[in-house]
C-alpha cells in the first residue's frame, strides 16, 4: 500500500492510494498485453524478416572467402604445343596397328580417337611425326606438359606402329628458401613419384595463395634422369594477419540502423596452410534502449590437395520493438548457427574449375514476444547441404554456375510442429534445390575500364518450409530499394544487375594508396515470389546510384536506392519507403 505525504483527509488519501494502485498495476498489463491472431502473424512476420537479412548478409560474408567461386589459377609452365609438321610425304608403309607404349595416363578410347585417323592407311615419316605432334600436344592439353612421344627402331612391313610416350615424373617439390610460410605436406599430397600434372601444380599453388599472405610460384628444373623433373616453390610470405574496421546503416530501423563491425583474418595459426577468419558487428544507435543488433562470426578452413575442411560457427543476438496497428511489442531473441562440410575440386583447366562441396548445418533458433516464446519461428534446424560449382570463362566474361539441393533431418534434436508439412503448418524437414548463375565482363568506354555483372538466383521447393529455408526478395542484399520491405516464400528468384565504370586513376600516389580506385556505378534489381496458401506472391523491382571506392588503405560505399514497381498486394500489406541512402566506409588494418 502507497503511503502518500500531504494527504489532507483519511478520505482523500484513501482515493489517491486506489487511483495510483490501479494504475500501477493495470500499466504493465497494458504494455505486455499478449497479441492476438492477427497481430502475431503480422510480427512473426518483421521478426522473420530482420532475421533473413541478418542470414543474408552472413551468407554474402562467406560467398566473399568461398576458394570455390575464384576462377582458376593457371601456370606458365614455358612448355609450348608442337608446331605443325613441315615436308612433305615420302615413302609409305601400310598400317594397321598402332600401339602407344606407356601411355598409362590415357584411357583406351582416347587412344583409339588419337590414332584412328592414320589407321589402315599408308603412312611415312611425314604422317608419323604428324601423329607424334597429334599425341604430344594432346597430353599437353590435359596439363602433361613434361610427356613427350618418341619413334622406337621398328619395322613396318608388319603393318604395326609403335610410339614410345615417356610420361614424365615429378621426381621432388621443393620451397626455394627457408621462411617461406608453406607446409607442402597437405599442398601437394600423392604428387611426388607420380606423373607431373601442371593441373596439379596449379591447384596447390592456388591452396597456397588464398592466403592473403602469400604470393607463390613455381618453376619447373630437369630432374636427375631424363623424364624426372623437380617443382621449386619460392615465396615471399607477408603479414599472416589481416583486419578491418567498418561503419555502416545497412541496420533496420528497430534494431539500429548504425552498425560497426571488426573483421580479423589470421593465416596458417595451426601450420597447415589454414585460414581463420571472424567478425563481429554491433548496432551504434540505440537511444531508447529497446534496440539490440549483434553478430559474432567465426569461420576456417583447411586444404589437403584437391579437398578443404571448412566450417563456420555464428551468434546473432537481438532487441527491437515491433509494432502492430495499435501497439508495440518487446521482441528478442537468439539464433546460433554452425556449419561443417568438405569441398572437392573434380575437374580443372586453364579456364574452368568444377567444385563439389557437401555438409551440415544446425540452426537453432529462438524468438520471444514479450517474453513469450514465438513457437512457429523458434526450432532447431539440421540441414544436409551438395552443392556443384564451376567456374569458367565465356563470351567474353567469367562465368559462375552453382546447382545444389538441400534436405532438412531430423538430427541433433531437430524438432517438428505438430501436423508438419501438410495444410499450412511448415516443415523443418525439407528438401529445396537452387540454382545461380553469375557474369562479369570488363569493356571500355572510351579509354576508361568500365565492367557489368549480373547474379541470378533461384529457389524450388514442393515443401510448405519454416521460415529458415525460404527465398527472400527486397532489401540491400537481393532486390535493392526496398528498407524494411521483402517477401519471403518457398519458391522465387531475384536478378541483381550492376554497371561500373573506373574513374581516371588518382595521380597523387598518396591520395591513391588511401582510396583505391573509384568507381561510380548503377543498380538494377528485380525479384518475385510466387506464394502459396499463407504465403503472399508479388514481385518487386529496384534500382540506384552509387559511387565506391576499393583497393586503397581506406574503402567506402555511398548508394542511394529506390523502389521502381512492386505488385499491388505489396503496396497494401506494406508502407514502402520511397527511397534509402546507405553508406559503408572501412579501414584496412
Amino acid at each position: 500500500m502507497l503511503t502518500l505525504k500531504g494527504c489532507s483527509g483519511a478520505g482523500i488519501c484513501l482515493s489517491r492510494t486506489f487511483f495510483l494502485s490501479l494504475l500501477f498495476i493495470f500499466m504493465p498489463v497494458a504494455h505486455a498485453a499478449s497479441p492476438d491472431a492477427a497481430q502475431l502473424e503480422q510480427l512473426q512476420r518483421q521478426v522473420d524478416q530482420l532475421n533473413k537479412q541478418e542470414q543474408l548478409r552472413q551468407e554474402q560474408l562467406l560467398q566473399e572467402q568461398d576458394q570455390k567461386r575464384r576462377p582458376p589459377g593457371t601456370i606458365d609452365s614455358g612448355v609450348d604445343k608442337v608446331p605443325e609438321v613441315e615436308g612433305a610425304p615420302g615413302q609409305c608403309f601400310e598400317v594397321h596397328n598402332i600401339i602407344l607404349e606407356g601411355a598409362m595416363s590415357l584411357t583406351t578410347e582416347e587412344i583409339n580417337a588419337l590414332t584412328a585417323p592414320f589407321i589402315d592407311r599408308c603412312i611415312g615419316l611425314f604422317e608419323i611425326k604428324e601423329l607424334l605432334r597429334v599425341i604430344t600436344n594432346y597430353y599437353i592439353e590435359k596439363g602433361y606438359v613434361t610427356t613427350r612421344a618418341y619413334i622406337p627402331q621398328q619395322d613396318l612391313s608388319s603393318g604395326t606402329l609403335k610410339l614410345l610416350i615417356i610420361e614424365g615424373i615429378t621426381e621432388s617439390i621443393n620451397l626455394n628458401g627457408e621462411h617461406t610460410g608453406i607446409n607442402l605436406v597437405n599442398i601437394f599430397p600423392g604428387v611426388e613419384g607420380n606423373v607431373l600434372n601442371i593441373r596439379d601444380i596449379e591447384q596447390g599453388l592456388d591452396q597456397i595463395n588464398r592466403l592473403q599472405s602469400n604470393s607463390a610460384t613455381m618453376e619447373l628444373q630437369p630432374g636427375a634422369t631424363p623424364g624426372l623433373s623437380r617443382i621449386l616453390v619460392s615465396n615471399t610470405p607477408g603479414s599472416r594477419f589481416s583486419g578491418n574496421l567498418s561503419i555502416d546503416n545497412q541496420g533496420s530501423e528497430s534494431q539500429g540502423e548504425f552498425r560497426g563491425t571488426a573483421v580479423g583474418g589470421i593465416d596458417n595459426l595451426l601450420g597447415w596452410n589454414d585460414y581463420w577468419s571472424f567478425s563481429l558487428t554491433h548496432n551504434l544507435d540505440d537511444d531508447d534502449g529497446n534496440g539490440l543488433a549483434r553478430t559474432g562470426l567465426l569461420n576456417f578452413n583447411i586444404p589437403l590437395g584437391y579437398w578443404t575442411f571448412f566450417g563456420s560457427y555464428s551468434q546473432f543476438d537481438y532487441k527491437n520493438l515491433v509494432t502492430s496497428a495499435t501497439q508495440s511489442f518487446r521482441s528478442r531473441g537468439q539464433t546460433l548457427n554452425s556449419n561443417i562440410g568438405l569441398s572437392n575440386v573434380l575437374y580443372r583447366s586453364q579456364t574452368q574449375k568444377v567444385t563439389f562441396s557437401a555438409g551440415l548445418t544446425h540452426t537453432d533458433t529462438k524468438n520471444y514476444i514479450e517474453d513469450s516464446l514465438l513457437v512457429s519461428s523458434s526450432r532447431r534446424l539440421t540441414v544436409a547441404n551438395a552443392n556443384i560449382t564451376s567456374v569458367f570463362a565465356g563470351l567474353g566474361g567469367s562465368w559462375t554456375l552453382d546447382g545444389g539441393i538441400s534436405s532438412g533431418l531430423d538430427w541433433f534434436g531437430s524438432e517438428e510442429l505438430p501436423d508438419a508439412g501438410t495444410g499450412t503448418v511448415p516443415t523443418g524437414q525439407f528438401t529445396k534445390t537452387s540454382l545461380s548463375a553469375s557474369y562479369a565482363t570488363p569493356f571500355k568506354v572510351g579509354s576508361r575500364n568500365a565492367s557489368f555483372s549480373s547474379r541470378l538466383q533461384t529457389q524450388y521447393s514442393d515443401d510448405y518450409m519454416v521460415s529458415q529455408g525460404q527465398i527472400s526478395v527486397g532489401g540491400f542484399y537481393t532486390v535493392r530499394g526496398y528498407d524494411g520491405t521483402s517477401l519471403s516464400g518457398d519458391n522465387g528468384y531475384y536478378l541483381r544487375n550492376d554497371l561500373a565504370l573506373n574513374l581516371l586513376p588518382i595521380k597523387d600516389a598518396d591520395i591513391a594508396r588511401v582510396f583505391g580506385n573509384l568507381q561510380p556505378y548503377l543498380a538494377l534489381d528485380v525479384g518475385h515470389i510466387f506464394g502459396r496458401d499463407g504465403q503472399m506472391s508479388g514481385t518487386l523491382s529496384g534500382g540506384g546510384i552509387g559511387l565506391r571506392g576499393s583497393g586503397g588503405l581506406v574503402s567506402f560505399d555511398l548508394f542511394y536506392s529506390e523502389p521502381l514497381n512492386y505488385s499491388d498486394s505489396v503496396g497494401q500489406a506494406y508502407d514502402v519507403e520511397s527511397g534509402s541512402l546507405y553508406f559503408k566506409v572501412g579501414v584496412a588494418l
